[in-house]
Parts: C-alpha cells; sequence; structure tokens
C-alpha cells in the first residue's frame, strides 16, 4: 500500500525547514499608508477651519482695531496719574498721623510709669 500523506522524504523535508513569520505588507506601503493618513487629517483640519472662520466672519490672525484713540487714552491716563498721586498724598497724610499718635502714646506711657514709681515711693 502505498503512503496516502505523500512520501516520507517530503515530510522529513518539511519538519526540518526553518519558519519564520513574515509580513503580509511591506514596510514601504505601512509608511505610505500612515503618511496619507496624516496628509488626509491636515488637510480635513484646515477645510473644517477654513469652513469655520468663513462661517463666523472672522479672518484667523487678524489685527485687532484699537479701541479708543490717543486722545482718549491721554486723558485716562492724565486721570490714572492724578489719582495716584492722590492716593501717595493720602497715605503720607494717615502714616504722619499714625507716627504722632505713636510719639504720643509713647510719652504717655512714659509720664505714666513716671507717676506710678511717684506714688509707690516711700516718703
Amino acid at each position: 500500500m502505498a503512503n496516502p500523506r505523500g512520501s516520507r522524504k517530503a515530510s522529513d523535508q518539511l519538519t526540518r525547514t526553518r519558519y519564520a513569520l513574515q509580513p503580509v505588507r511591506s514596510r514601504t506601503r505601512q509608511l505610505v499608508l500612515w503618511g496619507t493618513a496624516c496628509v488626509s487629517c491636515l488637510i480635513l483640519g484646515a477645510a473644517v477651519a477654513g469652513a469655520y472662520f468663513q462661517h463666523s466672519g472672522t479672518v484667523p490672525f487678524e489685527l485687532c482695531e484699537p479701541s479708543a484713540s490717543e486722545a482718549d487714552l491721554q486723558a485716562e491716563l492724565a486721570r490714572t496719574q492724578l489719582a495716584l498721586t492722590q492716593e501717595r498724598a493720602s497715605r503720607a497724610a494717615v502714616q504722619k498721623v499714625a507716627d504722632a499718635s505713636a510719639a504720643d502714646a509713647s510719652r504717655l506711657t512714659t509720664e505714666l510709669l513716671f507717676l506710678r514709681g511717684q506714688k509707690q515711693a516711700p516718703r
């Protein structure tokens, strides 16, 4: 009877052969697919951004126009400087009053200690 699976020599050759996994797609094809995906995503993103800016009526990176004239800005600056000068003057006056009050409190404390010492002194 004949061997239904083939000859023994063929099966010995199959068992002694080394097998290694081979990629189904080449590396070049994978890189091309990734590159195509990235470029298509960029184009899609640019299209969406363009449609958004066209719909909203704004231009990206458009320079803003100043909201006030230079005369208005100068007047605001002058008002702010005047307010700052007034604040400095009021702080200086408050500091002067605080210093005078501290000196008066020190003088009164000294007098109080002196008078207490006089009261306890033997006569």
